[in-house]
């Protein structure tokens, strides 16, 4: 069985595979974007007959420039976030698969920054 922090871990070492410095929920560096960087964010599971479900979010951070949003290396880390959260595997002899349910564009003000939150619908093959 999957529980909600083996799904931390599992979107943590998928969100690694983006090449950028990436934290879990609670253990963020404090002050001012100055790099790339991605935060985890996992939910509980709700339960299902088939699946158990969790929708978790991945902010994906991007320094400002001086006029405002990178907005070119934003679409980039979006584009490359469609591909990279489509995966189904097999976690401890459970099945699970993760995707993208949306993508919105926020600003992180007092940061000097805007990401890309990625919410990803994980869902776990509920077998008893």
């Amino acid at each position: 069985m999957i529980g909600a922090t083996d799904i931390q871990n599992i979107l943590y070492k998928v969100t690694q595979s983006l090449g950028i410095e990436t934290y879990q929920e609670g253990d963020t560096p404090e002050g001012k974007v100055t790099e790339d960087r991605a935060i985890v964010r996992s939910c509980s599971l709700s339960s299902g007959t088939y699946f158990l479900k969790s929708l978790a979010n991945i902010n994906l951070y991007v320094p400002d420039l001086p006029t405002g949003a990178d907005l070119v290396r934003l679409n980039t880390l979006e584009r490359e976030a469609m591909e990279t959260y489509d995966v189904t595997s097999c976690h401890d002899g459970t099945w699970y698969t993760l995707s993208v349910d949306s993508t919105s564009v926020e600003e992180e003000e007092g940061m000097d920054a805007h990401y890309i939150n990625v919410k990803i619908l994980f869902e776990v093959l509920n077998e008893k």
